[in-house]
């Protein structure tokens, strides 16, 4: 079974062409404008520049995020990630863990929660998969049943 993530790499490109197109038409409206605006116009030109630099720093870091994140393959004597392959006698448990984050602004409530698949193995290495990244739902019961099995 392959687990292909959630996320993808189009929508990482959507932003950051939506800030670079939004930054240079500000500019060009801003520096074609009449006289009266003539001393905004290198105001105008360093908030788009550092709108387009902050464009890119966010394309950049989900690009890198997103390349870490690859697809999970459960064969039928391991499973393989993009961190490497690891067979299932090694494996001690299978858990979904919910990550609870609570906010200082709002006392004790909870803030937002979070599944998480966590593979353990007998070495102590933990494998965590967010439900933002994966369907965590799908991917526990062919791998429960395997660990189970080993």
């Amino acid at each position: 079974m392959v687990f292909e993530p959630l996320t993808s790499l189009a929508s990482d490109a959507i932003i950051f062409y939506g800030i670079l197109i939004v930054c240079i038409g500000a500019t060009w409206l801003y520096v074609r404008k009449s006289k009266s605006l003539s001393k905004y116009k290198q105001l105008w030109a360093m908030l788009a520049f550092f709108g387009l630099l902050i464009g890119l720093g966010i394309a950049g870091m989900n690009f890198y995020l997103g390349e870490r994140i690859g697809k999970v393959t459960i064969t039928e004597t391991a499973f393989e990630t993009a961190y490497g392959t690891i067979p299932f006698d090694e494996v001690k448990d299978v858990v979904i863990y919910l990550d609870r984050k609570t906010s200082p602004f709002t006392g004790f409530k909870p803030g937002s929660e979070t599944k998480r698949l966590l593979i353990i193995t007998k070495g102590g290495k933990t494998y965590a998969f967010s439900e933002g990244n994966y369907p965590i739902d799908k991917m526990i019961e062919p791998m429960r049943s395997k660990v189970q099995s080993e």
